[in-house]
């Protein structure tokens, strides 16, 4: 299967040392990911066939430093299927929770009036 992956996630949170930074830095480094991270954000975008699930893996060692952040990791799948479908990733409780998404559309066609 084609599959591409297109990650996309900014994440808060209270606050982490330099040794925490340093160390979530390091892990995506190591697997040539680029991020933006500080003591309080973290951003993080990549696209391409992920199919050992490298971006999650790190993304779990995120959680477990950070334990708590607002935002959400949204990772676009498109497998060459009608419509491209979702996976949202939160961190709570130092855990990474996942939630599907796809997009439903209605069977109903209508045409379109630009109006001109």
């Amino acid at each position: 299967m084609n599959e591409i992956r297109s990650y996309s996630g900014y994440f808060t949170f209270v606050g982490i040392s330099d040794e925490q930074k340093d160390l979530i830095a390091f892990a995506f480094e190591e697997k040539f990911f680029e991020i933006d991270i500080s003591a309080r954000t973290l951003e993080f975008e990549a696209v391409g066939r992920d199919e050992a699930r490298l971006v999650l893996n790190l993304f779990k060692q995120v959680a477990t430093v950070v334990k708590d952040a607002a935002g959400e990791l949204r990772c676009e799948i498109d497998d060459e299927s009608t419509d491209p479908h979702f996976e949202f990733f939160t961190i709570k409780g130092g855990e990474l929770l996942m939630q599907l998404g796809h997009i439903v559309r209605e069977d109903v066609v209508t045409k379109w009036d630009f109006g001109g």
